[in-house]
């Protein structure tokens, strides 16, 4: 088994390492094809940088109101994220039962819609119609948003049916859920009282946030869609020029590869100890 582990860690770590290098050294093509995009800062649409990369500023704004599609919850801004949690059994070091609950990582596949506004119960983005001035904004862009601050402040009247807001201990804190009872952490019991119930919380982008970004895309007809041809970090936060936007995806892209370099260096090296440990 530690064998099979190895080989795995080392063709990850490889790859790992393998991409890094890759993106440090495609960052100064993707550095110079930013420099030179038009600036935006009083986000007009003007006919000539149609089919264009852009790089436009100022303040994001949701068109519609933000709502969950299967819970109904109305949410602030323009984008948040929902986590679905899952009652399960695990064991903890010592070998002992545990239940508790555990959260689902985002779906990115095609089933999920991509990982963005999923009618599916799935962890996943949620995106608001947004406009950057008078562009709309392609919700896969507002991924690099951070969305870390937790949602409180519930409307029941909003809920779709069959969901409510449970209150009271750490479990049903601040959350939706259709049981009428969460089960609390377990450890050391066999029972399955409460395995597989679901909760739902929420993420919201921190309501201090002005909302002001810059953001790189292609400007079609009306609407800012994200550049196959340019990698890089697609929204950033501030107000920037052309330029000045290349020099922060510049840092960003330097600090990243060499973490990953590192780390899939490290990954191999691990593998390649437990082989020989395994061969010992």
């Amino acid at each position: 088994m530690k064998k099979i582990i190895g080989v795995i860690l080392i063709i990850g770590g490889i790859f790992f390492a393998l991409l890094a290098v890759k993106a440090l050294v495609s960052a100064p093509q993707s550095y110079e094809k930013i420099r030179a995009a038009a600036t935006i800062k009083d986000g007009k649409l003007t006919p000539e940088n149609e089919g264009k990369l852009v790089v436009v500023s100022g303040t994001l704004k949701p068109a519609e109101q933000l709502q969950d599609p299967i819970t109904g919850v109305k949410l602030p801004g323009v984008t948040a994220k929902r986590t679905v949690w899952t009652y399960e059994r695990d064991t903890n070091s010592d070998d002992e039962q545990v239940w508790d609950w555990k959260p689902e990582n985002t779906d990115y596949s095609e089933k999920a819609n991509f990982g963005i506004n999923a009618e599916i119960l799935t962890t996943t983005m949620l995106a608001a119609p947004t406009l950057l001035g008078e562009f709309k904004v392609e919700s896969n862009l507002l991924n690099p948003i951070i969305r870390n601050t937790e949602f409180k402040q519930y409307d029941e009247k909003s809920l779709n049916a069959g969901w409510k807001v449970l209150s009271g201990g750490r479990e049903s804190s601040y959350c939706v859920s259709k049981e009428n009872w969460l089960p609390k952490k377990s450890t050391g019991t066999y029972s399955t009282t409460g395995y597989g119930a679901q909760k739902i919380s929420y993420g919201i982008v921190s309501p201090d946030d002005p909302l002001e970004y810059t953001v790189i895309g292609v400007q079609k007809g009306d609407t800012l869609i994200k550049s196959e041809d340019v990698d890089s970090v697609t929204t950033v936060k501030g107000i920037m020029t052309a330029e000045e936007f290349a020099e922060e995806n510049k840092k960003g892209v330097r600090g990243g590869s060499i973490f990953g370099i590192v780390a899939g260096i490290l990954l191999a090296i691990i593998g390649v100890g437990m082989m020989a440990f395994r061969r010992q």
